[in-house]
């Protein structure tokens, strides 16, 4: 006797091969984007930290006490090892 060949099983295993390769494409998608994530969050972090050094450096020469010091540097008023010092009556 002949054995039939059952097509409802043999379907229902190609369906499972390929869900599996499905299923573990999306796994492999996931955690690359995942990693690109934590990548991306770690440059927006430097940036952000960056940007509010580069702010405070644009407060900071807004002040009257950091334009002398840097007038000083450029006519080269202030030597060497030199500690700029302000007198502080002049306030």
């Amino acid at each position: 006797m002949k054995k039939k060949i059952n097509y409802r099983k043999i379907v229902f295993g190609i369906l499972l091969v390929y869900l599996s390769y499905f299923l573990f494409r999306q796994y492999q998608t996931i955690n690359r984007i995942s990693a690109e994530t934590k990548k991306q969050k770690l440059i927006y972090e430097k940036l952000k930290e960056d940007h509010d050094n580069l702010q405070d450096n644009v407060e900071l020469s807004k002040t009257s006490r950091y334009q002398e010091i840097i007038a000083r540097q450029i006519l080269h008023l202030i030597k060497d090892g030199e500690i700029p010092v302000i007198d502080s009556a002049k306030k």
